[in-house]
């Protein structure tokens, strides 16, 4: 079925994405997305590998110039925020089957500097569903309420970067210490890791400086972000090829940023579709769903061509 779907598309390249590996849900992700398992992970490599080829930057840089492939079906693997599970758990399975990669870092977060609003706003959400007497809290009932919404757990999750601040105070009141936990935990990767990984078949690209919502930035803001961080990235760890990719998504992102930006390919989550910037790749997100790789992709063929019978497999911009 899958060769009869990428004949019929002439979709010859996935570009499959993922944050973290882990067969524990780290606390900072928990309430926001669930993690593929370390066995699960290795299952989707072995269909990857039966079904594609796997691309080198160079190949995928090929592939942004024409589209086409003109070999087997490729496959080509980014992890987005630089997370420690890539070095603990993502890359040893990489080098047993000799399969390159690309990890995306925050200017901001790297070597656990500081940490994602959205991650910070998982942890809070952890210490008020393990101390339930923080919900009749004055402070927090009132801090819930600022935000229009009675529940503390949505009221927390619906913060957005705009707001982070407010993730800041509520943890003062719960006596919650990010940076605590950042020396503890060390959820990101430090820097000598990444250039190990760097050293060993992995890209390194720019993620943005501390992971926005581009839609709702200004257009000046949308290319510092950009060129903060993958400015910070030839710095550290030169290579070929500048890559950057979009946190959250590229929805609302329109032309005037794309040529203005700084990088060679660029890279968005809105799963198999073409897009009318040519240097532009869209990923597949692996991790939204309860199922195999297998059922992803194929589900991403036929939405693609489900979509195309309406003229919608293909991303334009303003």
């Amino acid at each position: 079925m899958l060769h009869t779907l990428i004949s019929m598309t002439r979709q010859k390249a996935i570009f499959p994405f993922y944050h973290a590996v882990s067969d524990t849900n780290p606390i900072h992700i928990k309430h926001l997305y669930q993690v593929r398992g370390i066995h699960q992970f290795e299952k989707d490599i072995h269909f990857f590998l039966k079904h594609y080829q796997p691309m080198r930057l160079d190949d995928v840089f090929n592939f942004v110039k024409d589209k086409k492939r003109k070999s087997k079906p490729g496959f080509f693997i980014t992890f987005d925020d630089g997370l420690r599970e890539v070095y603990d758990n993502i890359y040893p399975i990489l080098k047993k089957y000799d399969i390159g990669a690309a990890i995306f870092l925050n200017s901001s977060f790297t070597d656990n500097k500081g940490l994602f609003f959205r991650y910070k706003a998982s942890l809070l959400v952890e210490k008020i569903i393990k101390n339930p007497a923080f919900k009749v809290s004055k402070d927090v009932v009132k801090w819930s309420m600022d935000q229009r919404i009675s529940s503390v757990e949505k009221a927390i999750l619906s913060v957005n970067y705009q707001e982070k601040g407010r993730l800041d105070t509520l943890a003062e009141i719960i006596d919650l210490d990010f940076e605590k936990y950042l020396s503890e935990c060390r959820p990101y990767m430090d820097s000598e890791q990444i250039t190990e990984l760097s050293k060993n078949g992995f890209c390194i690209g720019g993620h943005s400086k501390d992971h926005p919502l581009f839609s709702t930035l200004t257009a000046d803001e949308q290319i510092r972000q950009a060129k903060v961080s993958t400015d910070w990235v030839h710095e550290k760890w030169p290579s070929t090829y500048s890559l950057f990719a979009f946190p959250f998504t590229d929805y609302g992102v329109n032309n005037s940023f794309f040529d203005n930006a700084s990088y060679d390919i660029s890279f968005g989550t809105a799963g198999l579709k073409n897009d009318s910037i040519h240097n532009h790749i869209q990923r597949i997100p692996i991790e939204n769903y309860p199922y195999s790789a297998a059922s992803i992709v194929i589900r991403e063929y036929f939405y693609y061509m489900l979509k195309s019978i309406i003229g919608k497999n293909t991303i334009k911009r303003e």
